[in-house]
């Protein structure tokens, strides 16, 4: 009969101490790696969610403390007294220096005011006003190059149309001092409630856009800052992406999650994995973005699925030498029995077993040795 490997006990108990040896480890495994994964993406939820808030938080208050500067500006006496003897350089064709600190009168008292402001607010790039007139006020003075007509800057009309509250202005990028700008603007009105002039202040965003560089530190990503209209204020992913619209930089499935305010899904971009967390702020209408990389936040479980892995094959070299050695000291015996056995029946009653064994594989083999005897001493007597 030709004996079939797999149906041999040598096999079969070999078998049976690989699968009760690994199958356990494996299954384990399975659901340690799985129910880590799970806690893993709770926990940077949880961490993301709480550094956008403060984010945000932290913006609204620095725009609304802006607003309040603004709006005090705009209500007070002393920016409803401006009159025609304020400097305009409307018709200016010279490049000349302005000297509101030296012109007197209520541009000077007014200039003072906001010097005193700008210098206990290093923030604020410009405090100014325009006038209906055309007349003009800044701190800190500079130098105009031309005609300069307040009245016909975004910041001047969408003062005038916003009623009576500051409004922000759309942040953009100031080549002269190399710096992204935000500016607030109200509009000025005289006891009768008639438009005098506007108000305005100008800040810079870099501490809001070092706030998001300092929440990306030790991050397992990055945190993005996108304007109401698509451009990218702050990237410290890539720096060059600053003030470019987010549509030019990034594929459609990223902007889409960005857009759509996405919460912590899971995108291809740049050939890896990240997720997306997108947040909208209802005070500036620009999105707060938190960008976190899968290898990065699940280095952790893929380190411990390798280990696992390295310690599963270690075992099984064990098990498997271990089956070798347990198998082997069981059909050994077994096999020597097998072949004494068959001589029996083909009459060879001579039994000559001299291998060795314990425990109920033993007891077999001195059975058998004792058959031997008994059927030699039967064939005798016959």
């Amino acid at each position: 009969m030709k004996k079939n490997v797999f149906q041999s006990i040598k096999f079969k108990i070999g078998l049976m101490l690989i699968v009760f040896a690994i199958v356990p480890i494996m299954a384990a495994s399975v659901i340690f790696l799985t129910q880590m994964k799970i806690n893993l993406l709770e926990e940077q939820k949880k961490s993301v969610d709480k550094q956008l808030s403060l984010v945000s938080d932290n913006i609204d208050v620095v725009f609304e403390n802006m607003r309040n500067n603004v709006s005090y500006y705009a209500n007070s006496k002393l920016l409803k007294m401006p009159d025609d003897t304020i400097t305009s350089y409307v018709n200016n064709t010279q490049n000349i220096k302005m000297t509101p600190g030296q012109n007197g009168g209520i541009e000077q008292e007014i200039f003072e005011s906001f010097q005193e402001f700008g210098k206990s607010h290093p923030s604020y790039q410009y405090v100014y006003m325009g006038t209906q007139n055309g007349g003009y006020i800044q701190y800190p003075d500079g130098n105009l190059e031309g005609s300069f007509d307040p009245r016909v800057r975004p910041w001047y009309p969408d003062a005038l149309n916003s009623g009576d509250e500051a409004i922000l202005g759309d942040p953009y990028y100031f080549a002269t001092d190399d710096v992204v700008i935000i500016g607030a603007s109200q509009a000025i009105k005289n006891s009768s409630g008639e438009p005098i002039g506007v108000m305005a202040m100008d800040m810079s965003l870099d501490s809001l856009t070092s706030l998001f560089n300092k929440a990306s530190e030790n991050s397992n990503g990055y945190y993005m800052l996108v304007g109401k209209d698509g451009t990218i204020i702050s990237d410290p992913s890539e720096s060059e992406n600053n003030f470019k619209n987010i549509s030019e930089v990034y594929d459609s499935n990223f902007v889409n999650s960005v857009t759509t305010n996405a919460n912590f899904e899971r995108i291809d971009l740049n050939g890896e994995k990240y997720f997306v967390k997108s947040v909208l702020s209802e005070n500036t209408g620009w999105n707060y973005v938190a960008v976190v990389s899968e290898d990065k936040l699940l280095s952790v479980v893929n380190t411990l699925f390798n280990l696992i892995i390295f310690t599963i094959l270690i075992v099984l070299a064990v098990a498997v030498l271990v089956g070798v050695i347990v198998s082997n000291s069981i059909a050994k015996p077994i096999k020597a029995v097998t072949e004494s056995a068959q001589k029996v029946a083909d009459g060879d009653f001579n039994v000559n077993l001299t291998t060795k064994s314990t425990g109920e594989v033993g007891l077999l083999i001195d059975s058998f040795k004792r058959i031997g005897v008994t059927l030699t001493t039967y064939k005798d007597h016959i």
